[in-house]
C-alpha cells in the first residue's frame, strides 16, 4: 500500500461512498455566505520529532499511470501580454488541454453564444467573431496534442425567461449556476452544437432555413465536453443525459470519429446520483458513446482563516476528492468499464466566489503563499491521480494572475501565470511533474506507517519507477514547516523541487545528504535515486 492512501484508505473511501449515496439530496447553488474552514489547526503530536521511515518494494507494481498534467484556457484578450500568454501555453506543452468559454463577465456575459438572437422570418443570426479568435488561436498552440472543447454558454432564446438571474447575487454566473427550463427540444438544443462542430471541422454550415454559412476552417476536434457543471444549476442527471446525448448524435452526424466527454461535475461527492444515473447505459439513448467523463474539485477555505487551517483545510478537501474517484472508479467498473476518468479543474476558492467580490487589498502580500498551496495540493493530488486510471489532472487554469486577484478574489490563486505573464508556483510544478513521471511510469508498493494517535504523517511519499526504468520518489509537503521523511538508499540522491523564492528558476536541484530527506514548507520536491549496482 502506497503512502498515498492514508491509514486505512481503502475503508475510508467505502465509508465516504456510502454516507454519500446515504444522505445525498439535491443541492443549491453556492451561496455568498463568507467562507470559514471546518477544521482546527493542527493538533501537534510526536510524530512531528520522528519522520516517518518508508519502505518501498521497487519490484512490486501497483499501477501504471496514465495521468497527463494538463491546464485549460478561454481566450486571453488583447493587450501586451497576450503573445507572452501563447508562448508559455507553448512550452507548458500538455495533453488534453481544455478549451472552454462560457461567459466573459459582467462586460460581456454571452461570451462564447454563437446565434445571440433567434432565427425568425427566414433569418438567422449566427456570429463566430467573438468565439472564432480565441479558439484558432488555441488549436494552433496545441498542435500535436488530443485536446478538449466545451462551449458551455447556449443561447438565452432555447430558454424560458427566469427573472431570478437577473436578481441573482452571483451576477453573470446567473446564467449557468440558475436552474432554467428549456423551451425547445433538445433535438433543437443539439443541433446548435452540431452547427458549431461544422462551423470549425466542415469549411462552414447550413443554418435552419437551408442557408449555408461559410468559414473557411477545416479543424479536427478530439475531444468534444457536453456541457459544464450542470449539477450546480440543479439539472436533474435524466436533464442533462438527455441533453448530452441529443448533442452527441447531432454532432456524430457531423464528425462519426469524435469522442465525448461528459458531466464535467463540481462537487461529485455530494452527487453520486449524475453518476450512477450517467453510466448506465441504460439511460442512454442506443448509440450513444460514454468514452469519458470529467470531474472538477477546488478546495475551499476562509481567507480569514489562520494559515495552518488553511493548508489543513486544503489537503484534508483534498483526501476526500481522492477518496471520491475511488468511488467514481467502483461505480463506472460495474457500469461502463470502458469509460475513462478525466479532472480537468483542479484549485482553490478562496471564500465567496461572487465576481463582485475582490481580494481584499490588505491581504495582497498574502497571495503567493496561496498560489504555493494551491501548487502543492496539485503536486499531492497528481501523485494519487496515478494509481487510479486518472487520464487527466488539468489545472484552473492557465491565466495571469495579479497582485490583487482581480474582481474575482476567490480564485487569486488559480492561475498559472504571474502579473507579467512568467511561470508560477503551479506551472512550475506541473510542468515537474509531467517531465519527471510521465504516463507509462511505475507506481510501486510503499508504505510510511499510519502516524501517531491516528494523525496521519504531514508528509506524502510515492515511488515511481519511469519508462526508462529510473528509480524516484515523490515528496509533497502537506503542511507551511519543514518535514522529513526516512527514504532507503535515498543518500545521494538528486533533487529537483519546487518550492518558495523560485525567481525565475522553474526547478532548483539539490543532493540528498542521507537517507533522511527534509524538505520545506509546502514543497514538492522529486528525488532521482542513486543507481542500484
Amino acid at each position: 500500500m502506497g503512502s498515498a492512501a492514508r491509514p486505512c484508505a481503502w475503508t475510508l473511501g467505502v465509508l465516504t461512498a456510502l454516507a454519500v449515496v446515504a444522505t445525498a439530496s439535491a443541492q443549491v447553488p453556492i451561496g455568498q455566505a463568507p467562507v470559514k474552514s471546518e477544521l482546527p489547526p493542527p493538533r501537534i503530536t510526536a510524530m512531528s520529532s520522528a519522520p516517518p521511515v518508508m519502505a518501498i518494494g521497487w519490484d512490486d507494481v501497483v499501477a501504471t499511470s496514465e495521468v497527463n498534467a494538463t491546464t485549460q484556457i478561454g481566450s486571453a484578450g488583447p493587450g501586451p501580454l497576450h503573445d507572452k500568454v501563447y508562448r508559455e501555453l507553448r512550452q507548458f506543452d500538455p495533453e488534453y488541454p481544455r478549451w472552454q468559454l462560457w461567459g466573459g463577465g459582467s462586460k460581456d456575459p454571452n461570451l462564447g453564444n454563437a446565434e445571440v438572437l433567434p432565427p425568425a422570418n427566414g433569418v438567422s443570426h449566427w456570429d463566430f467573431s467573438r468565439i472564432d479568435p480565441g479558439f484558432v488561436e488555441f488549436v494552433n498552440t496545441v498542435q500535436g496534442h488530443q485536446y478538449l472543447v466545451d462551449l458551455e454558454v447556449t443561447p438565452d432564446w432555447m430558454y424560458v425567461p427566469n427573472s431570478a438571474i437577473a436578481e441573482s447575487t452571483l451576477g453573470p454566473l446567473a446564467r449557468v449556476h440558475t436552474r432554467r427550463q428549456l423551451a425547445v427540444t433538445p433535438e433543437v438544443f443539439g443541433d446548435y452544437y452540431a452547427r458549431v462542430v461544422s462551423w470549425w471541422e466542415k469549411g462552414g454550415f447550413t443554418d435552419e432555413y437551408g442557408k449555408w454559412h461559410p468559414s473557411g476552417h477545416h479543424f479536427k476536434i478530439p475531444y468534444w465536453e457536453v456541457l459544464n457543471e450542470r449539477n450546480m444549476a440543479g439539472e436533474s442527471p435524466a436533464e442533462y443525459t438527455r441533453l448530452y446525448d441529443a448533442t452527441v448524435l447531432a454532432i456524430r452526424k457531423i464528425d462519426p470519429d469524435m469522442q465525448f466527454v461528459g458531466l464535467a461535475l463540481a462537487h461529485a461527492w455530494e452527487y453520486p446520483q449524475y453518476i450512477t444515473y450517467f453510466l448506465n447505459p441504460k439511460n442512454h439513448a442506443p448509440g450513444v458513446p460514454l468514452n469519458a467523463i470529467s470531474l472538477h474539485f477546488y478546495a475551499k477555505y476562509g481567507p480569514d482563516d489562520p494559515p495552518a487551517v488553511q493548508v489543513a483545510t486544503t489537503f484534508d478537501q483534498a483526501i476526500k476528492f481522492i477518496n471520491t474517484i475511488q468511488y467514481v472508479n467502483s461505480i463506472r467498473d460495474l457500469l461502463s468499464p470502458a469509460t475513462r476518468i478525466m479532472v480537468d479543474e483542479l484549485g482553490t476558492i478562496i471564500g465567496t466566489e461572487a465576481p463582485q467580490v475582490p481580494w481584499p487589498k490588505d491581504r495582497r502580500a498574502d497571495v503567493p503563499f496561496h498560489i504555493r498551496l494551491n501548487a502543492a495540493m496539485y503536486g499531492f493530488l497528481y501523485g494519487n491521480m496515478a494509481p487510479l486510471g486518472v487520464e487527466s489532472a488539468g489545472q484552473s487554469s492557465f491565466g495571469v494572475g495579479s497582485a490583487s486577484g482581480g474582481r474575482v478574489g476567490a480564485y487569486v490563486a488559480d492561475p498559472l501565470l504571474t502579473s507579467e505573464a512568467l511561470p508560477n508556483a503551479r506551472f512550475k510544478v506541473a510542468k515537474l511533474l509531467m517531465t519527471e513521471f510521465p504516463p507509462g511510469s511505475r507506481v510501486v508498493a510503499s508504505y510510511t506507517g499510519v502516524g501517531i494517535w491516528r494523525n496521519p504523517f504531514p508528509i506524502y511519499v510515492e515511488p515511481y519507477v519511469t519508462p526508462d526504468g529510473t528509480r524516484k520518489v515523490l515528496i509533497v509537503n502537506e503542511r507551511d514547516v519543514p518535514y522529513a521523511a526516512v527514504i532507503p538508499d535515498a543518500k545521494g540522491a538528486r533533487i529537483h523541487y519546487v518550492a518558495g523564492d523560485m525567481a525565475s528558476a522553474m526547478y532548483k536541484e539539490r543532493v540528498a545528504g542521507s537517507d533522511t530527506v527534509t524538505v520545506s514548507g509546502l514543497e514538492v520536491a522529486i528525488l532521482t535515486m542513486p543507481s542500484q549496482h
